[in-house]
């Protein structure tokens, strides 16, 4: 995908995101819900392109434990 797909996706992901929030539509939602998902595929693809680590990493679970810190 050139910058120019990538700035059309955004915007018309931008744009459903405005209707969702101004009409409530569950279309608008599952929509605007889809082409974020595209737009963070493509944000991943590049990310790996380019060898850098990922944006947002991964949240910690409930049952990681904490690394023991000796004195």
């Amino acid at each position: 995908m050139n910058s120019k797909d990538f700035f059309e996706l955004v915007r018309r992901m931008r744009a459903k995101q405005r209707e969702y929030f101004k009409y409530k539509r569950k279309a608008d939602l599952n929509e605007s819900k889809r082409l974020e998902s595209q737009v963070d595929t493509e944000i991943s693809r590049v990310e790996r392109l380019l060898g850098l680590p990922d944006a947002i990493p991964p949240q910690p679970s409930i049952f990681d434990t904490p690394e023991a810190k000796t004195p």
